[in-house]
C-alpha cells in the first residue's frame, strides 16, 4: 500500500512538473531554452486534432503565434531565425491542406478565413519590416521575412 502511494505521488509530481514546464514555455520565443517544449506541445495538439475544421483552426492559430513571435523578435532588434519562418510556412500549408479536405461549401468559408488571416499577417509583416529597418538602418540583406512569408500569399491567389 505504501509503495502504491509513493508511485502515485511520483506520478503526480512528474505530471505537475511537466504541466508547469509546458505552461512556462508558452511565452518563450525562438532561441530560448523552453521554445522546444512549446513547439512539442503545439505539435501534440495538432496531432490530436481529428477533424479538418479543427486542424484548420489549429494551424491558423499556430501561424498567428509564429507571426507574433517574429514581430516580438523584430521589436527587440533580434534576428529572425529561419526555423520560425519555416514553421510559419508549414502552418499555412497545413491550413490549406485542411481546407482542401473540407466539403466544397465549407471550403469557401475556410478560404475566406485563411485570406482574412493572411491579410492580418501582411499587416504584421509590414511592422516587422519597419522594426528591422529601425534596427539595421536599411533593408535587411538577402531574402528577408517579407519575401519568405509572402510566398503562401501568392499561392492562395
Amino acid at each position: 500500500m505504501v509503495l502504491l502511494l509513493k508511485i502515485a505521488l511520483i506520478v503526480s509530481l512528474m505530471t505537475g512538473a511537466g504541466a508547469g514546464t509546458v505552461a512556462a514555455a508558452q511565452g518563450s520565443l525562438p532561441g530560448s531554452p523552453l521554445y522546444s517544449v512549446k513547439i512539442a506541445w503545439e505539435d501534440t495538439q495538432a496531432r490530436l486534432a481529428t477533424t479538418p475544421e479543427t486542424r484548420l483552426e489549429r494551424a491558423l492559430t499556430m501561424a498567428q503565434t509564429r507571426v507574433a513571435e517574429i514581430l516580438q523578435l523584430a521589436e527587440g532588434g533580434q534576428g529572425i531565425p529561419d526555423p520560425a519562418i519555416e514553421r510559419y510556412a508549414q502552418h499555412l500549408g497545413a491550413a490549406i491542406q485542411s481546407m482542401e479536405e473540407l466539403p466544397e461549401r465549407a471550403q469557401t468559408q475556410a478560404r475566406a478565413r485563411i485570406q482574412e488571416q493572411l491579410t492580418l499577417h501582411e499587416q504584421a509583416l509590414e511592422q516587422i519590416r519597419e522594426r528591422l529597418q529601425e534596427h539595421t538602418g536599411d533593408e535587411a540583406p538577402g531574402a528577408g521575412p517579407g519575401e519568405t512569408l509572402e510566398t503562401p500569399l501568392r499561392e492562395m491567389d
